[in-house]
């Protein structure tokens, strides 16, 4: 089975920091690496565009779903409306496609 990547895309809030958005993701992938089905994780900083990709790698979808669902009541997530610009976070699930 292939893994499935969440590919989130965010921008920080107008009120905050890079350095508050990293501090936020620390925070929130000590929580993520633990949730079952969880591979892997990076976050990647687009500083022309003021973007953050976050790419987490799920053992399935499902699992990626079940984190998404328990995520509402980890405690980190309370900070997230006032580090991220939540209207501009866009979110997919997706699996590798072969080239070769």
């Amino acid at each position: 089975m292939k893994p499935v990547y969440e590919v989130v895309v965010m921008r920080r809030h107008p009120g905050a920091s890079v350095a508050d958005v990293i501090e936020l993701c620390r925070a929130l992938h000590a929580w993520v690496a633990e949730q079952p089905g969880f591979l892997r994780r990076q976050l990647l900083h687009d500083v022309g565009q003021e973007l953050f990709v976050d790419l987490i790698a799920w053992r399935s979808e499902e699992d990626a779903k079940q984190a998404m669902a328990a995520s509402t009541t980890a405690p980190c997530m309370e900070k997230m409306p006032r580090v991220l610009d939540m209207e501009s976070m866009t979110m997919a699930h997706a699996v590798e496609v072969a080239l070769t």
